[in-house]
C-alpha cells in the first residue's frame, strides 16, 4: 500500500529507503557521496545492479514525491497516467505572486482595458507589496524569465493578452508590433522592474 500523505511515518520510511540504497552505493563506489549524488543516487530503483558510470549510465530513479506547478503538474500526471501508474504523490503549487487577480476580475470588459504599456506599468507598481518589489530590484532583467508562470501569467490573464483580446496593449509593449502574447508580458514586467528602479 502506497502512503501519499506526508506522515512522520511516511517520511521516516523515506529516509531508510535513502539510507539502504546510499549504503549499497557507497559500497559499490567505495568514495564518499556528494550532495547531489545522494540525492539522485538514494532514489535508484536497484542501486546494486545499475551501472554507475557519470555521464553514461541510464538510470532509473524512484522519486518519493514530485513538486510541479501549474501546466507542467497536468503534463507529468498525464505521463504517470501513460505509464499505468495508479497512485502518485505528487505536489502541485500554482505560485501566486503580485499582481493577484480574483478570477470574477479577469474578465475582459472592453471600456476598462488597459491599452499602453505605461497604463499597464502605471496599473500593477501601485499594487506591489514591499517584498515584490524589493525582489524586482534584486533581480537581473535576464532572471525575469523566472516569473514567466507567476506573475506573467497573471498579467497574460488580467490585461487581455490571449486569444487578441488586446492586440493595442501587445503592440505598445513590442514596439508597435504584434507579438506572443508571452513577450509582451516579459516587456511589461521589464518596464515595471524599470519604473520601480528608477523611483
Amino acid at each position: 500500500m502506497h502512503l501519499i500523505d506526508s506522515t512522520p511515518e511516511y517520511v521516516l520510511s523515506i529516509y531508510e529507503q535513502m539510507e539502504r540504497r546510499l549504503a549499497t552505493v557507497r559500497r559499490r563506489l567505495n568514495r564518499p557521496l556528494t550532495l547531489s549524488e545522494k540525492i539522485m543516487l538514494g532514489h535508484l530503483d536497484d542501486p546494486g545492479c545499475k551501472d554507475l558510470e557519470a555521464g553514461r549510465s541510464y538510470l532509473m530513479l524512484r522519486p518519493d514525491r514530485v513538486a510541479m506547478q501549474d501546466a507542467t503538474a497536468q503534463m507529468a500526471l498525464l505521463q504517470f497516467v501513460q505509464a499505468g501508474r495508479k497512485r502518485v504523490a505528487p505536489t502541485i503549487s500554482c505560485p501566486e505572486q503580485e499582481p493577484q487577480t480574483p478570477p470574477a476580475e479577469m474578465e475582459c470588459e472592453q471600456e476598462e482595458m488597459i491599452r499602453t504599456l505605461d497604463e499597464a506599468v502605471a496599473r500593477i507598481v501601485p499594487h506591489l507589496t514591499p517584498e515584490s518589489r524589493k525582489t524586482l530590484v534584486e533581480t537581473k532583467r535576464g532572471e525575469l524569465i523566472n516569473f514567466h508562470m507567476g506573475w506573467g501569467t497573471g498579467i497574460r490573464n488580467e490585461m487581455c493578452l490571449w486569444g487578441g483580446g488586446n492586440d493595442a496593449l501587445i503592440r505598445s509593449a513590442c514596439g508597435g508590433q504584434l507579438c506572443h502574447p508571452d513577450d509582451a508580458s516579459m516587456r511589461i514586467m521589464e518596464a515595471v522592474c524599470v519604473a520601480i528602479t528608477t523611483r
